[in-house]
């Protein structure tokens, strides 16, 4: 999915739990975003369900590309959530 962005022609902002997944993201798609003349992609690594982390995060992202055209949240979540699906394992 990062990669059908980037070669549609966007600057990739990217977050994830994992920061060694991010790495690797950033790595695959680099040369990809050299080679279309493309902004690398920005990545950090942090839970986004920690508001102030996720509002920081936007706010940077907006700085730098200057606006946000949509967001794509790809998040999974396993185990058992309280108040969703009454409280069910997911």
């Amino acid at each position: 999915m990062a990669e059908a962005f980037v070669c549609a022609g966007a600057m990739l902002v990217a977050t994830d739990l994992a920061a060694d997944a991010l790495d690797d993201l950033v790595a695959d798609l680099t040369p990809l975003c050299s080679a279309l003349g493309v902004d690398p992609p920005v990545a950090a690594a942090f839970d986004a369900s920690d508001l102030d982390a996720f509002q920081a995060f936007v706010g940077g992202a907006v700085r730098r590309a200057g606006h946000i055209d949509g967001l794509f949240n790809a998040s999974f979540v396993t185990g058992h959530v309280p108040g969703v699906n009454g409280g069910s394992r997911l």
